[in-house]
């Protein structure tokens, strides 16, 4: 009975150290599949994070800087991504806008400034000169040239 009994230990001990065996080969090949499969994550990663970049990123950025220096007052700055039909694209069109307001919005500021000043100097060579003319009765009067300025009415007849 012995020998049957030595021989039922030792075959549950052989079976015993191959299942542990194959429970190591397991654990090995899987801990070698989760290593493999963090690393392709990671891969992915990094390359998903490098496409956002290049695609997103950085002509958001080139776009805020472009703004900024519309806001700094240099309406000769180009902008970038006009040609995008993506969000990027739409963007580029609405910066585009404003710096053509600003530029119009100089370009009239100049013309009223322009405006005034002629103004200014045909009202004072009528008072200075001592010429006026009220076109009413063609009378010279001082009061009704400063009138005339007070209210930006224009002196046609009056040189």
């Amino acid at each position: 009975i012995r020998e049957i009994l030595q021989g039922l230990v030792k075959m549950n001990q052989e079976g015993g150290n191959a299942a542990s065996a194959r429970g190591d080969a397991e654990y090995a090949w899987s801990r070698l599949l989760m290593i493999c499969v963090a690393v392709f994550v990671a891969v992915l990663t990094i390359g998903f994070s490098i496409i956002l970049s290049r695609g997103l990123a950085t002509p958001i950025v080139n776009m805020t800087a472009v703004m900024s220096r519309l806001a700094a007052g240099d309406k000769s700055a180009e902008i970038p991504d006009m040609d995008r039909k993506d969000e990027i694209g739409e963007m580029a069109a609405a910066v585009q806008v404003f710096r053509d307001n600003m530029i119009e919005a100089e370009r009239l500021a100049q013309a009223e400034e322009t405006r005034n000043r002629d103004r200014a100097a045909r009202t004072e060579s009528g008072i200075n000169g001592g010429v006026c003319c009220d076109t009413s009765d063609r009378q010279c009067s001082d009061g009704g040239l400063r009138r005339r300025a007070a209210f930006g009415i224009d002196q046609p007849d009056c040189q």
